[in-house]
């Protein structure tokens, strides 16, 4: 009979585990250090630019290093990326927090007074939805 409780625990814990991995992931910051991001006249931190396929990417992001980069890392077929760029103080940081199937992008702007480019690359589902937060 314990043996069969044993079992029977075992089993759900197993349960458990899978579901707690098959958690699909909404949101994920590249990181490419090497990524060359040309800064662009219009848009900024709350207008990013939204890469869907491999043919989209190599019109966005000029730099065939930077554009191999992002494929070899992005399944563009579940994935889709947002490109964001801005100019503004060295420590400047975006954040992203999934809620459901919406991810909230938050600027927290630096105190410094040095003038830094900043292109930080984020994969998200495809079916995730996103907003920056004003």
């Amino acid at each position: 009979m314990r043996t069969l409780v044993l079992l029977a625990l075992g089993f759900a814990f197993m349960g458990f585990a899978e579901s707690k991995d098959e958690k699909k992931e909404l949101v994920r910051q590249l990181e490419l250090k090497e990524a060359k991001i040309e800064p662009r006249k219009a848009g900024g931190v709350d207008k990013p630019m939204k890469v869907t396929s491999k043919e989209e990417l190599a019109i966005a992001v000029k730099d065939v290093d930077t554009q191999d980069a992002i494929a070899n890392v992005v399944d563009f077929d579940k994935e889709y990326v947002l490109i964001f760029t801005w100019g503004g103080s060295g420590a400047d940081k975006l954040t992203a927090v999934s809620e459901k199937d919406v991810v909230t992008f938050t600027l927290k702007r630096g105190l410094t007074k040095d003038l830094r480019q900043h292109s930080p690359i984020y994969a998200l589902a495809k079916e995730a939805t996103w907003v920056v937060a004003k």
